[in-house]
């Protein structure tokens, strides 16, 4: 998956920055071989993801699509509200008790 810390953990082996890292997906272009020691080698790769549609909510949620590639971000937007507890929503946005997704959107 991209975007879950793959090379971070590779420059905290080998305490040192050895490969590029990023708050975005997409910093890793290409297979990159990193020596761990004589005997380990690490291969730091880049997320790969088969996405049908890049606005299916779940492929949004996982990080796998660029924001500026997201046309519609409500579906996702009620996906993360119906994770949520609302009442830390509430408290987060200083808002009044909602009852659905769509009243808190």
């Amino acid at each position: 998956y991209p975007n879950v810390g793959k090379s971070s953990l590779i420059n905290s082996l080998v305490r040192t920055r050895a490969v590029e890292v990023g708050a975005q997906a997409g910093i890793t272009k290409v297979a990159q071989e990193v020596h761990l020691d004589k005997k380990v080698k690490l291969l730091d790769c880049p997320g790969i993801v088969f996405a049908k549609d890049e606005n299916d909510t779940s492929v949004i949620l996982r990080n796998h699509v660029k924001l500026s590639a997201v046309t519609d971000c409500v579906p996702a937007v009620h996906e993360i509200v119906k994770r949520c507890d609302k009442l830390k929503l509430m408290k987060l946005y200083k808002i009044a008790r909602f009852g659905s997704e769509q009243e808190f959107v």
